[in-house]
């Protein structure tokens, strides 16, 4: 489109076998939980288009990269179910591994909980640090996650005191 980085998420319901013999619900963007790396390089334009597909409103937050308020995907910027958001933005960071996730007010610790974050790796062509770049074979990024999984298979989410109950 345009010379743009197109990219797709889609926010949706899965489901992980964590213990033998049961199926725990989890978030996912496009898959049953967590979401594709996204690649970009400094100076990239990008279009994000965010479908949420979770049967509850959320948001998609790009933790820590500079971009406009307009397209930072944070609790202002609801996603109701069913709909499509759309970010825009020239990517002006340095190389760095940043993440996204939601960021509704209240829901934003629930919804990671349950599986939706990614990783989002900005590289720099120009950069003349030695580090690793083959993604998968000598940059192998990982998402660590600590889970609490109830008797019946479910996460057993434990709060945190940030979360605000009746939303």
């Amino acid at each position: 489109m345009d010379g743009k980085q197109i990219y797709d998420l889609t926010m949706q319901k899965g489901s992980m076998a964590y213990v033998s013999g049961m199926q725990t619900a989890t978030f996912g963007y496009n898959g049953n939980i967590l979401g594709p790396t996204l690649l970009m390089h400094k100076g990239d334009e990008v279009v994000i288009n965010v479908t949420n597909q979770l049967g509850e409103p959320t948001t998609t937050h790009w933790h820590g990269l500079h971009l406009p308020a307009i397209m930072d995907g944070g609790p202002h910027q609801r996603i109701e179910n069913g709909q499509t958001w759309q970010a825009r933005y020239t990517i002006i960071n340095e190389e760095a591994t940043f993440w996204y996730h939601p960021h509704l007010e209240g829901k934003t610790a629930e919804h990671v909980y349950h599986g939706l974050a990614g990783l989002l790796i900005v590289k720099n062509p120009l950069s003349d640090l030695d580090l690793p770049d083959q993604y998968g074979i000598d940059d192998i990024p990982v998402i660590v996650q600590d889970k609490v999984i109830a008797a019946d298979g479910s996460f057993n989410y434990p709060g945190t005191r940030f979360d605000v109950k009746g939303d």
